[in-house]
């Protein structure tokens, strides 16, 4: 959710955005996990005599692994955590080990919203920051809930940067 700083406050004080991505990236493991789950139903219903044993075994196995499955994707997007300032954008990844992304303000040459139709559907979006140092790996922010204010205040905020340490844009 965005969060915003006292009005004039200088550099990192100014917090637009602090947290992970939406809840909405579960969806599809929890879809998945459930289809599972009634696909081993199904085969234990279904099935007689001697094959039933098997099917209940591969139903056991199909279950643990569709709830494996939800519990990667859960702990992947709980390890996100993204947070914008005026001067920075970090992203950092990990529950035992720790790994921080950070982009000066300054060094971002492009910054892109994103929307498509399932995530318009779900009321979230994602923003992508694009730098001259890697332009093949854009850090990519979402989905998240109000991602186009997002984009409008990182608009912003990386004008100010390239204002404040005087970075002219030269187009080729």
């Amino acid at each position: 959710m965005p969060v915003a700083g006292p009005a004039g406050t200088p550099g990192d004080a100014r917090v637009y955005f602090e947290g992970s991505v939406s809840k909405v990236v579960l969806l599809k493991p929890a879809v998945t996990a459930f289809f599972a789950l009634v696909l081993a139903l199904a085969l234990v219903v279904l099935l007689k005599g001697k094959s039933r044993e098997m099917a209940a075994w591969f139903s056991g196995a199909l279950v643990l692994a569709g709830l494996g499955y939800f519990f990667v994707c859960h702990l992947a997007w709980k390890s996100n955590v993204f947070r914008v300032t005026a001067d920075r954008v970090e992203c950092e990844t990990g529950l035992l080990s720790k790994k921080i992304v950070n982009i000066d303000m300054w060094r971002v040459r492009d910054i892109r919203y994103e929307q498509t139709l399932g995530q318009k559907m779900m009321g979230v979006g994602q923003v992508s920051v694009h730098t001259a140092e890697r332009p093949d790996a854009p850090l990519i922010i979402g989905p998240i809930k109000e991602a186009r204010a997002l984009y409008d205040v990182l608009k912003g905020a990386q004008l100010d940067a390239d204002r404040r340490r005087g970075v002219v844009r030269i187009e080729s």
